[in-house]
């Protein structure tokens, strides 16, 4: 009776070892498929207006949309690190399909012309991973 509890005891460990020894799936493999820019955003209906890839001299603020593709993501840490000495860290809820934010300095002043790019990140094994882009993805924007 000893030895086939002892048996049982041993397999046990040995299927709970095999399971935890695998590194967890990559819930963040996924791909960006749009990265939106406008001068303005709708709360009532949650969307980004005046969109657009260039925009005239004097804003204070540039709204920004990211989709990723129509995946299941277990939520976590996304990094967004723009060309400027910028970079912003957020939170991504469980099964959320995009993130969105605003861009601007600090102290509203207004943006310097330029071309402004951002790229995304993922956290995994201890360090932030760039996501991969959809070929037709644009992840940058310009100030006249």
């Amino acid at each position: 009776m000893n030895r086939i509890i002892l048996g049982l005891l041993i397999i046990s460990f040995v299927i709970i070892g095999t399971k935890c020894g695998k590194p967890p799936p990559n819930d963040y493999g996924g791909t960006i498929v749009s990265i939106k820019f406008g001068t303005d955003w709708d709360l009532t209906h949650d969307t980004l207006l005046n969109k657009g890839t260039s925009f005239g001299y004097g804003i204070t603020k540039v709204y920004y949309e990211i989709k990723f593709e129509d995946r299941s993501l277990k939520g976590g840490v996304v990094k967004k690190k723009w060309q400027l000495p910028f970079e912003s860290v957020c939170f991504i809820p469980k099964d959320s399909k995009r993130i969105c934010g605003e861009f601007h300095y600090f102290d509203l002043r207004i943006m310097d012309s330029g071309t402004y790019q951002v790229k995304v990140f993922y956290w995994e094994a201890g360090e932030f991973k760039e996501y991969p882009y959809a070929e037709s993805v644009n992840t940058q924007f310009t100030i006249e």
